[in-house]
């Protein structure tokens, strides 16, 4: 179960980030790489638990805000982590980084996409199809070829890496890594991903006689801890093998990809090519049986079993190979907002969750913070998106710098909301 988790986790996003951070860090890497694993699967793992806490319910995290508002927000988060933007990048990004760069010419042609998608969806369908099952497929088939992959890479640029780090290359390096740690959105993965994997918990324990929250305490530690490795692995290469790109990197001349291909040829030579196709595809085919299968779940009891799993499933493929052949540009254009206005406000109820408090004050510092994240990120999304300078102020915030300019308030708000309720608690005790 560890091992599904890590693969699950470890998708396209997570495959590129840690050497970029590596790269900007230089000599003092290990600064930016715990800020970034912090923030990307400290996040993730309090969102896991806050799940497992509810019995693996999404309403169990944002029902507190009403039926409609939980309702919506629960929506929005299957269509942004699920066939919106993140199933269908995963079938762009094993095409485009994976497959690809062993044949470059097949990158310009449309067939060849549509070819690999309708290939790419097939497997992934096959696999989701059974949700109580793939757990253990991802965690005892695909996990050992994905790790072994990455071992490779990673073994091979500790031994002989192609250059050795040099200066940091940016000033902040705690707020680079919260950042990029922010930006993989793990926290909402873990949500989608805990509809099935909670599951999949509560049968095993039931199996080998243990509680619960034992076997996932267990089973989060196995996942963290290859995560903690693999991160550091490829932020390692970034910070040596990655400074021959480092000039071009900063530059803008190269992307994130061309960073993470170009040190993996440096440090595996000519077989290099075909280790990170191997990786990446393994990466987003792991991510993506993941996603297909809790975004099929949600949508099956959201409409109270009327809709067969095996259908919805499908759907979801085919909307998601036919999104993957549109352009990812303009579909994160759209999506992209939507989840700037989610993120703050999940992560707020997803903490909330875990914090002991009495039920009404609950229910008010959950409603109370909800309205301020909302309402703070819809300024900055007003602000960033559309140059509506008139919000400008929300980015005078305390924390804006590290993508949190959100947090004060919403803490303050919350507190509000647990003084009112105290006060209402306190005049219905006088009333009788």
């Amino acid at each position: 179960m560890g091992l599904a988790l890590f693969a699950l986790f470890f998708g396209a996003g997570n495959l590129i980030f840690p050497p970029v951070i590596g790269l900007e860090g230089g000599t003092d890497w290990l600064v930016g790489y715990f800020a970034y694993f912090l923030a990307d699967v400290g996040l993730a793992l309090v969102g896991l638990f806050a799940m497992i806490k509810t019995g693996g319910k999404m309403e169990g995290v944002t029902g507190v805000l009403g039926k409609v508002a939980s309702t919506v927000l629960n929506c929005a988060i299957i269509l942004c982590v699920g066939p919106l933007l993140a199933i269908p990048r995963t079938a762009a990004t094993s095409f485009e980084m994976g497959t690809a760069c062993l044949a470059p010419e097949m990158s310009a042609d449309p067939l060849a996409r549509v070819a690999f998608s309708v290939v790419f969806f097939a497997v992934v369908f096959a696999a989701a199809l059974s949700p109580g099952k793939m757990v253990d497929r991802v965690g005892k088939l695909l996990t050992p070829a994905l790790v072994a992959a990455l071992a490779v890479l990673v073994i091979a640029g500790i031994v002989n890496p192609a250059a050795q780090p040099e200066a940091p290359r940016v000033g902040n390096l705690l707020q680079e890594g919260v950042l990029n740690g922010y930006q993989t959105m793990d926290m909402i993965a873990a949500l989608v991903f805990s509809l099935v994997v909670v599951n999949s918990i509560e049968s095993k324990a039931a199996q080998e006689g243990v509680s619960r929250m034992r076997l996932a305490f267990a089973a989060c530690a196995v996942s963290a801890g290859l995560l903690f490795v693999t991160y550091g692995g490829l932020a390692y290469l970034g910070a040596t093998s990655g400074q021959l790109w480092g000039d071009e990197f900063m530059a803008g001349a190269i992307n994130h990809a061309g960073l993470l291909s170009g040190l993996s040829g440096a440090v595996v030579g000519s077989a290099g090519a075909v280790v990170l196709s191997v990786i990446v595809v393994l990466a987003c085919l792991t991510t993506a049986i993941g996603l297909v299968s809790a975004c099929s779940e949600f949508i099956v009891e959201l409409f109270g079993g009327r809709l067969a799993y095996p259908a919805v499933a499908a759907g979801i493929c085919v909307f998601s190979a036919f999104v993957c052949n549109l352009g990812l540009t303009e579909i994160v254009g759209i999506s992209g907002p939507i989840l700037s206005l989610v993120y703050p406000t999940v992560m707020f109820l997803v903490v909330m969750r875990i914090v002991p408090l009495p039920e009404g004050a609950h229910r008010l510092a959950c409603r109370f913070g909800a309205f301020a994240s909302f309402t703070v990120s819809l300024c900055a999304l007003f602000v960033d998106t559309f140059g509506a300078q008139a919000f400008a102020v929300v980015h005078l915030l305390p924390l804006d710098e590290f993508g949190f300019g959100w947090l004060v308030p919403t803490f303050v708000a919350a507190l509000a909301g647990i003084v009112v309720a105290r006060g209402i608690g306190a005049r219905e005790r006088r009333a009788d």
